[in-house]
């Protein structure tokens, strides 16, 4: 019930997306279902990558050409090998932002979930990503733990409403809930 009482009822009243911005969102079960939706023999993105666990996943169903893994506390451990595969350690705005314009098919985004991080990321992958390229957000959801609390809804949801262009494209509805938003510019 504290989170709950914690929530800015006030602003989110002034998050809700435009319906014209939901008519071609195609709803999925899982975010591994995603992947099999996502361009194929792509150059993707990872940013928060912690052991490769979804990394493998995306290697196995997508079969990416190229994939790189972002992650400030990239795990010298990580369970991913492959050819394909670039890893980079470092702060997810940063790294992102040494790679050009237009250059990935789909970059999917699971780093901190703060709404600060968030917001940055959204801002420099939308240049990054192809006219017809997605960004995948997992943990579209509404979580305080420990009193840390997701900001990736109304990164998401803001977003969207400053940059009419873009519109859902699919949403993972998870059993446990740790959804997956896919948003990619209006075709």
């Amino acid at each position: 019930m504290d989170a709950y009482k914690s929530v800015d009822w006030g602003r989110l009243r002034n998050l809700y997306i435009h319906d014209k911005q939901l008519e071609n969102c195609k709803v999925v079960s899982s975010r591994e279902k995603i992947l099999e939706v996502l361009p194929k023999n792509g150059i993707c993105a990872e940013l928060g990558v912690e052991h490769g666990i979804f990394s493998n996943k995306i290697l196995d169903i997508n079969k990416p050409k190229k994939l790189v893994l972002v992650d400030i506390m990239l795990q010298k451990h990580l369970q991913v090998e492959h050819d394909v595969i670039e890893p980079i350690n470092g702060d997810s705005v940063e790294v992102m932002n040494q790679f050009k314009d237009n250059y990935f098919d789909w970059i999917y985004i699971d780093t901190d979930h703060s709404e600060e991080q968030t917001n940055k990321e959204l801002q420099i992958c939308k240049n990054k990503i192809k006219h017809d390229g997605y960004l995948a957000l997992h943990d579209y959801i509404r979580v305080y733990d420990n009193n840390y609390k997701f900001g990736v809804i109304e990164s998401v949801n803001n977003f969207l409403i400053e940059n009419e262009d873009f519109e859902v494209v699919l949403l993972s509805l998870e059993p446990h809930m740790f959804n997956t938003i896919v948003l990619r510019r209006k075709q």
